[in-house]
């Protein structure tokens, strides 16, 4: 199940057959198009979505990529063992 959010509001869901992260995140932004009539600007996901086909997705459609978002707390963008 992929669900996607703006200002805590639902604004679509998707359900796979197949579920992992790389091959949901199209045909769940796309069902997420159909519904609001556009993308949102800004797509925040995790590591697991990443992959040659997804960047080519985000990039045709111009999508930004909030790297900040998703790991606020990292500035070299990997995730801080527990000794820092």
């Amino acid at each position: 199940m992929q669900i996607g959010t703006e200002n805590q509001f639902i604004v679509g869901y998707s359900l796979h057959q197949r579920p992992t992260d790389t091959r949901c995140l199209k045909p769940h932004l796309e069902k997420v198009k159909a519904a609001l009539g556009k993308l949102p600007g800004t797509v925040v996901a995790d590591a697991g979505y990443g992959g040659e086909e997804n960047y080519a997705y985000w990039e045709s459609e111009k999508l930004f990529i909030d790297l900040e978002k998703c790991l606020p707390c990292c500035g070299s963008h990997r995730i801080p063992s527990n000794k820092e």
